[in-house]
């Protein structure tokens, strides 16, 4: 299960990972000062919107690193949510 999901989750993670680059409106083609800046840079939208692609990068990759925790340990179903911050980070870092 825990595999399944993981991959599912690698496929989400990839797709906000694009979204960053790709603004919705383009990027400015003018010859001044703004050039290459996202179109929508001034709208309060691209604020609410920035804001939730990095909010859901960061909650993808946290998930990927609690199912690959629970592959890699081997946890129970009923265990998950009882994952100690050190066996995440021994795992993210190699020392385990």
């Amino acid at each position: 299960m825990a595999n399944h999901c993981m991959v599912i989750d690698c496929l989400i993670t990839t797709m906000v990972f694009a979204v960053a680059y790709t603004f919705p409106g383009g990027y400015r083609q003018t010859e001044d000062k703004y050039n290459g800046f996202p179109v929508f840079l001034s709208k309060p939208s691209f604020l609410v919107f920035v804001s939730a692609d990095g909010g859901s990068f960061l909650l993808s990759c946290a998930s990927i690193c609690i199912f690959s925790s629970i592959r890699n340990f081997g946890y129970p179903v009923f265990r998950i949510f009882r994952i100690r911050i050190s066996d995440i980070s021994d795992q993210i870092f190699g020392y385990g």
